[in-house]
């Protein structure tokens, strides 16, 4: 119903359904996203610099743009409830991919980094059950709301790169780019799905 498409010059930008992009030179690769289901959340960035982008979702008008802000690859992005934050999978090669960047939902002022003690390529917190699903390439970690493990398991189709991922708290989304001329990669994107125990769907 809704489409939103990023401009780089403000004559593009007059037209409904589109949002400027404030670093039309240099941060415009989409990376993570997420909602508290008010308000919709994107990550452009360039390197390992990004702008957040806040939208209304009744009406998919941008309500605000963060600063630059160093939450590295912004893979992925999930809310955190009780702190009204957004966490982002932050992680760069300097950090070994452990890190993780948190933001005030409401101001989109950055707030600092975390070093986990897991890999973080996707997140998603599931608040109902104060658990986190992290994503480490072709694992995943299920962990309590301090990061402790409950979990680990391997993907059940260890290819492609991972894009980050959502949990409705049954069972994990993760979507995955399968470049074409890598040798571990399957040339086709793939949406793989696991349930919380670790069980491979499809």
């Amino acid at each position: 119903e809704h489409k939103v498409t990023f401009v780089y010059d403000r004559y593009d930008a007059q037209f409904a359904g589109t949002a400027l992009l404030v670093d039309g030179d240099g941060r415009d690769g989409m990376q993570g996203a997420c909602t508290d289901g008010k308000y919709a959340y994107y990550a452009l960035y360039e390197d390992d610099i990004a702008n957040i982008y806040k939208f209304d979702l009744k009406t998919w008008e941008l309500v605000d743009v963060s600063e630059a802000t160093p939450t590295g690859h912004s893979n992925d992005m999930t809310y955190i409830p009780e702190k009204n934050q957004l966490m982002v999978a932050g992680s760069t090669p300097e950090n070994g991919w452990f890190a993780i960047s948190y933001v005030d939902a409401e101001t989109l002022e950055y707030l600092g980094q975390e070093t986990l003690p897991y890999s973080c390529g996707g997140i998603q917190y599931l608040p109902e059950q104060e658990k986190f699903v992290i994503q480490n390439c072709y694992d995943y970690n299920i962990c309590d709301s301090d990061f402790n493990l409950i979990k680990n398991f391997t993907c059940g189709y260890s290819k492609d790169t991972d894009q980050g991922l959502y949990s409705d708290g049954t069972y994990i989304y993760d979507s995955r780019w399968g470049e074409k001329d890598a040798a571990d990669h399957s040339g086709q994107n793939h949406l793989l799905i696991h349930d919380l125990e670790g069980n491979f769907i499809s």
